[in-house]
Parts: structure tokens; C-alpha cells; sequence
């Protein structure tokens, strides 16, 4: 198939259908962004010392090739097109997360973003780590992120996940992490995790321009990444009154200062990205916004009910 001229894959309005996609060549830049940011940052490449013992990490190699395992079997009982429907699926995922590593300003200027070990994304729910710096300071425990891609009840079932770690009196934890300085190599533990993603149409345009180099531009500049704030600054505001229910006080106290502090970052980053950014639409929102707020409105009524 030959390709198509460049001026055609630029998306010029972010609500347009987009037609023609190119996966193929976006999800192997995704890979290979991933793996430059997993160099050293494998589960082998942590042993050492009481915890990250050889026995330690062969156990959790052994489980993550558990999972993986008890993925496949769940898949051979699908149809060609359900495979080939969550093919695509776990393949936008992994763009977004890509784009996620790759676009360094849509977190925030002194924000840093890693990938995480299978072992975290399995175990802990974690794809991404951000890190935060704040001149000479760097705040390791930054954030966590949950990327994904799907539907109304995919969303609800990762949002759940977080609200009940947090009626449990538990934040965000990730059992292997490296920081590019090198001064760092542990566990982060009491970390705010949130989830993010956007709807297909989204991901097609932004798969699109992360398919050629040549439009990092578009990538830096697109109006998705105010969407992404809201999300999160929603979810910030979401998790303090989930936390409300854990009857632990020391820990319902951690969590919301947490998330609040979480919540006033986000809130200077777009104050600052309108101020230097005017140009971007920060109106943007699509249909995975609305299913965010959905899944909240559904996991409020479900608590009024217990």
C-alpha cells in the first residue's frame, strides 16, 4: 500500500473523523521510545541488596510470565475479531503511552516520565511514573498513571480500582523504579495514581502524527493535552471524597494531602500552559472525558448505597 502524502495524515481539526491510521508505524516508534526509557530499568537490572534479592526478582519474572500466560489462555477463546479488536486495543495503549514518554510538555515543564516494569503495570496498576523537579529538588514520587484505552466499562473498572485502594487506606506504590540521575533505585511508596486516555478518534489523529517524526509538532501542541489535566485535576478532587470512607484517619489525612497537593500542581501547570500556550483549543474534551465522568457519577451513587 503506498503511503499517503504528508499534508494528508495532519488532523487540522482534533474532532474529525480520522480514517486512515498508521499503527503499524506508530506502535514501533512506541516501542522504541519505551525501550530506550527501559534501559537499565528491567527486573534484572535490580538485584541487589536485602530486598532485590535473586530469588526476589526470579519470583516475580515467574509471576509476570503468569499473567501473561493466563492472558493467552483467556484469548484463545476468542473470535478472530475479538482478538483483532483487542489487538488494536492493547496497541493504542502503548501509543499513547509512547506519546506519553515522548512529549515531555504535556505534563508540565519540570515533569519527567518513565515506563514501569511489567511486575508494577501487572501487580500495581501502574504504567507510567512521573517525576517531578522543582529546581534543585526532585520530588521522586511525582505521580503514577494508569493509561488505557476502551470503552465506558473499561474506564469504570480502572477508576473503581483506585477509589477502593483508597477506601482501604491505600495510595499508589511501585516496587521497581530508577531515576535517570541515578540518584534513586527503590520503592515509591503513598504515590497518587490516576487514569488517563482518550477516546478512538483521538488516539487515531494522535497515533497519526506520532507516526512521523516530522509532526512532533502537532504532538506538542494538541489541544488533548488540557483534557488530560482536567482528568486528572477531576480525579484529585474525586479521590479526596472517596477517601472520606476510610476509617483509618492518619491515612485518609495522607491521601488527601496528597491528592490536593497533586491537584494544585496540575492547577499551575495550566495556568501556566494558557499563559504561554494561547494558541491551543483548551476546551477539548472527548468521549473518554465523558466516560470518566461518568464512571465517578456511577461509583458515587454505588457508595451511597453500602
Amino acid at each position: 500500500m503506498s503511503e499517503k502524502p504528508f499534508s494528508q495524515h495532519v488532523q487540522s481539526n482534533p474532532h474529525e473523523r480520522v480514517e486512515y491510521v498508521r499503527y503499524t508505524e506508530a506502535h514501533k516508534r512506541a516501542e522504541i521510545v519505551k525501550e530506550k526509557r527501559m534501559k537499565g530499568r528491567e527486573l534484572k537490572d535490580f538485584i541487589g541488596g536485602p530486598f532485590y534479592t535473586e530469588a526476589a526478582i526470579s519470583d516475580a519474572e515467574n509471576t509476570v510470565q503468569r499473567i501473561k500466560e493466563g492472558f493467552e489462555d483467556k484469548e484463545r477463546f476468542l473470535d478472530e475479531e475479538q482478538k483483532e479488536r483487542l489487538h488494536r486495543s492493547h496497541m493504542m495503549a502503548s501509543c499513547l503511552e509512547g506519546i506519553c514518554l515522548y512529549t515531555k510538555s504535556w505534563f508540565g515543564p519540570t515533569t519527567k516520565t518513565y515506563p514501569t516494569t511489567d511486575w508494577d503495570d501487572y501487580t500495581n496498576g501502574v504504567d507510567l511514573i512521573a517525576e517531578r523537579t522543582q529546581g534543585d529538588a526532585v520530588n521522586h514520587n511525582g505521580f503514577a498513571l494508569d493509561v488505557t484505552f476502551g470503552g465506558p466499562k473499561t474506564v469504570l473498572k480502572k477508576v473503581q480500582s483506585v477509589a477502593n485502594k483508597i477506601m482501604n487506606g491505600k495510595l499508589g506504590k511501585v516496587d521497581f523504579f530508577k531515576s535517570d540521575d541515578g540518584k534513586f533505585k527503590g520503592q515509591l511508596n503513598n504515590i497518587p495514581l490516576v487514569v488517563i486516555g482518550a477516546s478512538g478518534n483521538t488516539m487515531k489523529g494522535l497515533i497519526n502524527h506520532f507516526a512521523n517524526p516530522e509532526e512532533d509538532i502537532y504532538l506538542s501542541e494538541h489541544p488533548f493535552q488540557f483534557q488530560i489535566i482536567e482528568d486528572i485535576i477531576m480525579q484529585c478532587d474525586f479521590f479526596c471524597e472517596i477517601a472520606q470512607q476510610c476509617v483509618d484517619v492518619e491515612k485518609k489525612e495522607l491521601i488527601v494531602t496528597t491528592y490536593t497537593k497533586l491537584k494544585q500542581d496540575f492547577e499551575k501547570i495550566l495556568q501556566l500552559k494558557a499563559k504561554l500556550s494561547p494558541q491551543i483549543d483548551r476546551n477539548f474534551r472527548d468521549a473518554f472525558h465523558e466516560n470518566l465522568l461518568e464512571a465517578m457519577r456511577e461509583i458515587h451513587e454505588l457508595n451511597k448505597t453500602l
